[in-house]
C-alpha cells in the first residue's frame, strides 16, 4: 500500500515535468506507450525529490510506531522549552501585573468616589439641619448619592475595559471612534432627552429639591415623589400625579427648606384699638408655644406688622411668625384658631363685609 502511494505521487510529479518539457521532447515521448520508472526519476528535479522525501517521512510516521513516538517526544520537548522560556514567563507575569493594577485602580477610584459623594452629601445636609419633618436626609441619599455613584461606576468600568483591551494588544481606537460617533448621533437624534439628562444632573448636584419635599414648579405645587434624570413626579394636593420633564422647568419654589414664615391677616372695623389687637396676636402665640408639640417648631417671637391695608369695610392688620418648614401651613392654621379665640375674649369686632 505504501509503495502504491509513492508511485502515484511520483507519477503526478512526472506529469507536471512532462507538461513543462519542450515540444520536441513531448513529441518523442508520445511514441513510447509506457516510460520506465528509471527514466521518470531522471526527469524529476531536486526540489521534487525533496517533496518525495517529505512524503516518505510522513508515511513513516503513520507506518512505524517508533517514528510516531519520536515525533511526540519532539513536540513535548518543544512545548516544554517554550514553557520554561524566561522571556515568555516574564511577559505573562508582567501582563497579569498590569491587569491587576488596573483593576486595583478601578476599585480604589470607585471607593474614593463613594467617599467624596458621601462627604458632599453630608455637606449639603448640614446646610439644612432641620429637615427631619420631610425626611430630607433620607431623600437626598436616595435621589443624589446613589444616582451619581452609579454614573461614575459605569464611567470607571468603561475606562477599565478599554485599558485592559489595550494591554491585550487590541486596537481600542476604532472602539473609541465608534463610541464617539454613537454619542454624537444620540445627542442629535434625542436632543430633548439629552437636555433633560443634563438638567437633571445639574438639579441633583445643586440639591434644589429631594424626594418628600413640597415644591412649586411653574403653576404646579405638590410633594416630590420621584426624581430621575429625565423628569420629576409631583403628587398634587388633589391626589393627582403630574410628571414634569426637566426641559420644561424654568422656576422652582421649595417650601421645605430652612424655615417658613406664616402671616396671619384679619379684617377689623376701623375704630378698634390696634394695641389691643397686637396683644391678642402675642397671647395667641404664647398659647401656641405652651403646647409641647409646637414649642420647638416656632423659632422666633411675633412680628407685628400693624395695619397693612385700608378698605371701605375697615382696616386689615397682620402679624408673622417664623417656624420650621411647613408647606401645608398646619402650624399657621392652628395659630389662627388661637388668634380668633383671643379676639373674641377681648371683644375685637371683625368687619362685616356682607353688610
Amino acid at each position: 500500500m505504501r509503495n502504491i502511494l509513492i508511485l502515484i505521487f511520483i507519477a503526478s510529479l512526472s506529469l507536471n515535468v512532462c507538461a513543462e518539457t519542450p515540444s520536441e521532447t513531448t513529441s518523442s515521448s508520445q511514441g513510447n506507450s509506457v516510460q520506465s520508472l528509471e527514466k521518470q526519476l531522471e526527469t524529476i528535479s531536486k526540489s521534487q525529490m525533496d517533496y518525495i522525501n517529505r512524503f516518505n517521512k510522513l508515511l513513516d510516521i503513520f507506518d512505524k510506531p517508533e517514528k510516531r513516538a519520536e515525533v511526540c517526544k519532539s513536540l513535548k520537548n518543544d512545548v516544554y522549552n517554550k514553557l520554561i522560556d524566561l522571556k515568555f514567563i516574564e511577559d505573562i507575569i508582567y501582563l497579569f501585573i498590569k491587569i491587576i493594577v488596573i483593576y486595583g485602580l478601578y476599585y480604589a477610584l470607585r471607593s474614593l468616589a463613594k467617599r467624596v459623594i458621601h462627604h458632599k452629601i453630608e455637606a449639603i445636609k448640614t446646610k439644612h439641619p432641620k429637615q427631619e419633618t420631610v425626611n430630607y436626609k433620607n431623600s437626598i441619599d436616595e435621589t443624589i448619592s446613589k444616582l451619581i455613584y452609579r454614573i461614575l461606576t459605569w464611567i470607571f468600568r468603561i475606562i477599565t475595559t478599554l485599558l485592559v483591551l489595550d494591554i491585550l494588544k487590541v486596537n481600542v481606537y476604532p472602539i473609541l471612534l465608534g463610541l464617539s460617533f454613537l454619542c454624537i448621533t444620540i445627542a442629535f437624534a434625542a436632543k430633548s432627552i439629552v437636555e433633560d439628562f443634563i438638567n437633571g444632573i445639574i438639579t441633583l448636584l445643586r440639591g434644589t429639591m429631594c424626594v418628600g419635599e413640597v415644591v412649586k414648579i411653574g403653576e404646579s405645587k405638590g410633594e416630590v415623589e420621584e426624581i430621575n434624570l429625565k423628569y420629576i413626579v409631583l403628587r398634587l394636593s388633589t391626589g393627582a400625579i403630574e410628571i414634569i420633564p426637566f426641559s420644561a422647568i424654568s422656576r422652582i419654589v421649595n417650601y421645605s427648606r430652612d424655615y417658613h414664615v406664616f402671616e396671619s391677616k384679619i379684617l377689623i372695623e376701623g375704630n378698634q384699638d390696634i394695641s389691643l389687637i397686637e396683644l391678642c396676636f402675642k397671647n395667641a402665640l404664647a398659647e401656641l408655644k405652651s403646647i409641647p408639640t409646637f414649642e420647638q417648631n416656632v423659632e422666633s417671637d411675633l412680628t407685628f406688622n400693624g395695619v397693612i391695608e385700608f378698605t371701605e369695610h375697615g382696616c386689615r392688620v397682620s402679624a408673622s411668625i417664623k417656624s420650621i418648614p411647613d408647606p401645608g401651613n398646619s402650624i399657621g392654621y392652628i395659630y389662627n384658631q388661637y388668634v380668633h379665640k383671643q379676639m373674641r375674649i377681648n371683644n375685637i369686632k371683625f368687619s362685616n363685609v356682607g353688610k
